[in-house]
């Protein structure tokens, strides 16, 4: 704001510490269903319900300019300063008190195992987090801003057959808004798509009649590039995605 698209400007940005820091206390409740469908097939379920009061977090610079310009809640000290023609002029950031988080969700997971003889034998697991609620001092429910994924996913497939084991790894995460904008009334509207990023692990190993293992395979196998959205000065979120594209790895075990 200010200044020119596509300009270059440096501004004043200040790390203080906080003598006012205080100790995280947290409450959590917490229910879960175990239950064994089969002599093959279990699975469980958790609901949590977590407070954290005085949470600790190090504030950035965009998110003390995005806090700022949405109305979010800030440390009194971590202030932005503008210039008469509305740039950025002075920025003051560092560790505080975010005040107190709610979060609550559900965790489900399932597991599989199946022996189909000379066939060889398949395990799977299955997880899934779904987020319900994530806000700060009772304020409006994050899930879904930019950062704040509602759901999380992995599920892992393990095929064993004489001496070679062959894994596939399927890691979701879930979409987000690109952008959030708060009306007068306090009404939360969405803007923009940060879409699901789905990416595929495979490895193939081969366990030696010595008790060594020998693993070859690749992360992010077909190279899956992250959403590309600034944050915090990168292309990326670098804390949400990893940018690494694919990596090839061979590894060798040796168990005693």
């Amino acid at each position: 704001k200010g200044e020119e698209a596509g300009c270059s400007s440096q501004i004043n940005a200040f790390v203080i510490s906080n003598p006012d820091l205080q100790s995280e206390q947290s409450k959590q409740i917490a229910l879960g269903l175990v239950y064994q469908l089969t002599d093959n097939i279990d699975f469980e379920i958790d609901y949590y319900d977590t407070e954290i009061t005085n949470r600790i977090r190090a504030f950035s610079a965009q998110y003390i300019i995005d806090a700022t310009d949405r109305g979010d809640a800030l440390p009194e000290a971590f202030t932005v300063s503008r210039a008469p023609n509305g740039a950025i002029s002075k920025l003051v950031r560092g560790f505080g008190n975010d005040g107190s988080l709610e979060t609550s969700g559900i965790d489900f997971k399932a597991r599989s195992s199946f022996d189909f003889g000379d066939a060889g034998r398949l395990t799977t697991n299955f997880m899934l987090s779904h987020i319900i609620d994530y806000s700060t001092d009772g304020g409006r429910n994050f899930v879904r801003d930019p950062e704040v994924p509602q759901r999380r996913m992995n599920l892992t497939n393990v095929y064993s057959i004489s001496d070679f084991d062959f894994t596939w790894n399927l890691n979701l995460i879930g979409h987000q808004y690109e952008d959030v904008e708060i009306l007068e009334n306090g009404t939360r509207v969405g803007e923009g798509n940060i879409p699901t990023w789905v990416t595929h692990d495979l490895q193939i190993a081969y366990n030696t009649e010595w008790n060594g293992k020998f693993s070859f395979g690749a992360q992010n196998a077909f190279g899956k590039e992250p959403p590309l959205v600034a944050s915090g000065g990168r292309p990326y979120n670098f804390d949400l995605y990893s940018g690494f594209g694919r990596i090839m790895y061979f590894n060798y075990k040796q168990s005693f």
